[in-house]
């Protein structure tokens, strides 16, 4: 593939050293560009979910989240159409109700799988929750009207939606046969400039609920909506609380409860981020539907996907019900599984260069962790002041690696599988840089500080990548170098401590606490900046003490591990040390480890994402020895 060389000229040569490998189906390469870089565009448009087998258990489907498609709340104009909807398809017996309670018999995603009431979407579905619904093609949330079972047995509803796509207003009636497995309805859609149309198709759906998952609504919150679109990693509603929010596990609660917007124009308004009971009056529902007003800010998530209707409407349906921290709203709508959908590719950043791996396909529960080393690009020294991610979903993590063997790698140019934390090169955990389970990922460093980039040396890709999606998945993700304008004042080295890890031992149907220390042995004192924990699945929490047992980082997100930063550093001079435990979980609130035989089984250390690690990390640099005379420990790190 072509290169776009920028500053550095040895790029041409380091082109012709690639192009002489052997074509091989994964690759990675430097490109670089003196344009302005481009943050990953966010999707404008809605999720439209897709139709589901109707013998998978009610709330479980896939979610197209690509990058076409219209969203419900920023409008766009979208070309308006009336369905007559006639469902005929028959459901288990799983998905029906008791006949006599009609409203819980209307409750739950209704499918459509042969068009869209708005657009020219291939599907689309009805997802009723009590009084309320949204039409996932674009509009809602609106109100519905059940009523009562008629002598044949059948039940009338009728629906008003005033908030569609386009500025479009859509009236539904209709009713559900007397088994409750189907539904007939008619939709009037009116738009701007339009008289009313009326359409007729012949379509099929079915329904599910998710009513009886047990699961903890706002638990499913933090876990799919705040996690999983990365509102929580370390430089967004993390450990860098921008606007003042943190979204972390274990605080994003308190957080939102009853708190005056962070936003100025948003809190002379006397807005609250939740008021409990009212999700309309929410600032929180408001940034994620998109309905703000002037000088209120841009919707939420800024990066990546924007929330799909089920996801918006599970946000409302928990505000709605007093915002409770735990318990189960009994009207909160179904998320459905995620779909895989293609990350797409950001543009270089101006000055420096982006890494671009494209790897194999992963089959469906099949984990693949590989390294591939490639040379680095630059001529002189590189200062990095951030590393941005845009990696395809299902990632375990994207990292990294400095070459620190001797001479070179012995397959340079091709994806090793099985080369784990590119340890046939790289110093284990030692990582350049590296993102979690996020599609979209960005490292930053504190003012004055950044990571260097040497030259004449070797970065090793190492993509870890677990597919739990129903369908296969590519290895595919690209990595800006965004260079530091100016000189820094300290670069920054990592650090790490996983040395108790490997005699992690939990037994089936048990919890322990494994614990660690971190002793610094250098002979110099530790300037230490940034300090992260990483777990598996199975881990509960994560933290991290000083010797004086002063808590300095905590985490129940293991997915989503945050980057604590100090500033000032924590200083920790020759023989200081740093306490840490991970909380591991077989079998009791988390899924236990399975032998070959699919048997429960103790859980140990490993490398793929089924078995446990616990590892305290970091970057740091090299104290002056004045401060580190005169601060003691104990000061310093308090």
């Amino acid at each position: 593939m072509p290169w776009r060389t920028g500053d550095f000229p040895a790029a041409e040569l380091i082109e012709g050293f690639l192009m002489n490998q052997p074509a091989l189906p994964p690759y990675a390469r430097f490109a670089s560009t003196r344009e302005p870089p481009a943050r990953p565009p966010s999707i404008s448009g809605h999720a439209l979910l897709l139709r589901r087998d109707p013998h998978v258990e009610p709330g479980y489907g896939r979610r197209a989240s690509g990058f076409a498609g219209c969203s419900i709340f920023p409008r766009r104009v979208l070309a308006c159409l009336a369905a007559l909807v006639v469902l005929t398809i028959d459901v288990p017996a799983a998905f029906a109700h008791e006949p006599s309670i009609e409203r819980s018999c209307a409750d739950g995603r209704w499918q459509i799988g042969l068009g869209a009431v708005l657009g020219s979407a291939s599907s689309d579905a009805l997802v009723i929750a009590g009084d309320r619904a949204v039409i996932e093609s674009g509009c809602g949330p609106g109100r519905m009207r059940i009523g009562g079972r008629r002598r044949d047995g059948t039940i009338a509803l009728r629906g008003a939606f005033k908030d569609c796509a386009g500025g479009a207003q859509v009236k539904l009636k209709g009713e559900i046969n007397a088994a409750c497995t189907s539904m007939a309805i008619e939709t009037i859609t009116r738009t701007r400039g339009a008289r009313r149309s009326r359409a007729a198709l012949e379509l099929l759906a079915w329904k599910g609920t998710c009513t009886a998952a047990g699961a903890s609504t706002f638990a499913q919150i933090e876990e799919q909506i705040f996690a999983g679109h990365g509102c929580n990693v370390a430089s967004c509603h993390g450990a860098a609380a921008l606007g003042g929010l943190d979204l972390r596990a274990g605080q994003a609660w308190l957080e939102l409860i009853g708190q005056t917007a962070h936003n100025a124009v948003a809190a002379a308004a006397g807005k609250r981020l939740v008021e409990p009971g009212d999700a309309i009056n929410s600032f929180l529902s408001q940034k994620l539907h998109g309905g703000l007003g002037s000088g209120e800010g841009s919707q939420m998530p800024a990066v990546g996907s924007l929330l799909s209707p089920s996801e918006l409407w599970l946000v409302d349906a928990w505000i709605d019900a007093g915002a409770p921290q735990a318990g189960e709203i009994h009207d909160a709508p179904c998320v459905v599984a995620e779909e895989f959908v293609e990350t797409p590719k950001p543009a270089p950043p101006e000055g420096g260069y982006q890494v671009e791996l494209e790897g194999p396909w992963v089959l469906p529960g099949n984990e693949f962790e590989g390294c591939m080393w490639i040379p680095v690009p630059n001529e002189l020294p590189l200062d990095v002041a951030r590393f941005e991610y845009a990696v395809n979903p299902g990632t375990h993590h994207f990292a990294l690696f400095p070459w620190t063997g001797s001479g070179q790698p012995s397959q340079p140019g091709v994806l090793v599988a099985g080369d784990v934390g590119c340890i046939s090169g790289g110093g284990f955990g030692l990582t350049l840089s590296g993102s979690p389970q996020a599609p979209y990922y960005v490292a930053e460093y504190p003012p004055g500080m950044a990571r260097r980039m040497a030259t004449g040396g070797w970065i090793g890709v190492n993509p870890h990548y677990a597919n739990h999606f129903d369908q296969p998945i590519q290895v595919k993700g690209w990595v800006n170098f965004v260079p530091y304008e100016g000189t820094p004042e300290h670069i920054l080295q990592p650090w790490i401590d996983y040395d108790e890890m490997f005699s992690i031992n939990v037994p089936y149907g048990t919890q322990r606490l494994q614990p660690g220390s971190l002793t610094n042995s250098s002979g110099g004192t530790m300037a230490i900046v940034q300090l992260t924990g990483h777990q598996h699945k199975r881990g509960l929490r994560f933290r991290a003490r000083n010797s004086a047992g002063v808590l300095l980082y905590e985490n129940w997100d293991w997915a989503h591990p945050p980057t604590e930063v100090f500033d000032p550093p924590l200083m920790l001079p020759p023989g200081g040390r740093l306490d840490y435990d991970c909380l591991i979980d077989n079998g009791v609130d988390r899924e236990p480890r399975l032998n070959a035989s699919g048997s429960p089984t103790t859980l140990r250390f490993g490398t793929t994402s089924d078995d446990e690690m616990c590892v305290l990390s970091g970057t740091y640099y090299v104290a002056s020895a004045s401060r580190a005379f005169l601060e003691p420990l104990s000061t310093l790190l308090d």
